[in-house]
């Protein structure tokens, strides 16, 4: 196995060292996945936009977003993001220990957020190939055109960082939770 070496503030290219040093700053730690991330700055960088953006404007609720981040997570075998997404669903969406694991296995009570969880999992598994009758029913759920592009994309990036965790394969750093 290739072992990556992850980056520090003092270690990382130009690019990333000063935005690493405010994240270092904002957590009392530089977690993990970013010392991967920050590997190339371009992409630190790239990537911080793009959450940014989103967390500013997007439709979903936190609680919804930790859910899709935890389906797509187990679905791409992310032992990193599932544990990572577990610690801050609980802390800043509210999600229970029991609705985190049903999450990972794209399950919940609640019809609309279980068609976020499945939409987001199709899209993993089908490479976004969605079924007629899936985009029919989360329709039906009130789920507009606008809204499965959101999904889409919020799939997208909790799947790139599910996939570089997995190449660099970085100490989980949050309390460990198994796959399902």
């Amino acid at each position: 196995m290739v072992n990556f070496k992850l980056v520090t503030p003092e270690t990382a290219d130009t690019i990333a060292q000063p935005i690493l040093t405010k994240l270092q700053e904002k957590f009392g730690r530089l977690p993990n996945f970013f010392g991967a991330l920050g590997i190339d700055g371009v992409s630190l960088t790239s990537f911080l936009a793009l959450q940014e953006t989103l967390n500013a404007q997007t439709k979903f609720t936190a609680r919804e977003q930790e859910l899709l981040a935890l389906a797509v997570a187990n679905v791409n075998g992310c032992h990193y993001c599932v544990s990572a997404h577990t610690f801050t669903a609980k802390r800043m969406a509210g999600l229970t220990e029991d609705e985190c694991t049903k999450a990972q296995k794209g399950e919940g009570n609640d019809p609309r957020e279980k068609m976020l969880m499945t939409l987001a999992i199709n899209i993993v598994k089908n490479h976004g190939k969605l079924e007629e009758d899936l985009l029919e029913e989360a329709k039906l759920l009130g789920f507009t055109e606008s809204d499965i592009v959101q999904i889409t994309l919020l799939t997208a990036l909790n799947s790139f960082t599910n996939w570089l965790n997995n190449i660099v394969d970085p100490e989980i750093d949050f309390p460990k939770v198994s796959l399902i």
